[in-house]
């Protein structure tokens, strides 16, 4: 995987998890396209590579309302992209 592609990757888990895509709530290309600020031509190939890596899945496909998620294994990568200053702490 190229550094282009792994950026584009990395930006598509970031903002899903920021959207909280995963179990039962996925996003459209298109508005993947419009909360990344990539164009469809670089989301959809972004997928396509986390989806290869087991990053993200798609539900709906064949539908007009394709939605794609994270995988668990995409929660914890996209989790491990974020700065420790981003992350939630934890108050005992």
């Amino acid at each position: 995987m190229g550094p282009d592609i792994a950026a584009d990757v990395a930006r598509l888990l970031s903002t899903l998890l920021d959207e909280k895509a995963w179990f039962r709530r996925g996003l459209t290309d298109g508005r993947l396209a419009e909360l990344t600020g990539m164009p469809l031509q670089q989301v959809v190939p972004a997928r396509v590579e986390a989806e290869a890596q087991g990053l993200v899945e798609r539900q709906g496909v064949g539908t007009d309302h394709a939605v794609t998620m994270l995988t668990p294994l995409g929660v914890a990568q996209a989790h491990g992209l974020r700065p420790r200053s981003e992350e939630p702490t934890r108050e005992d």
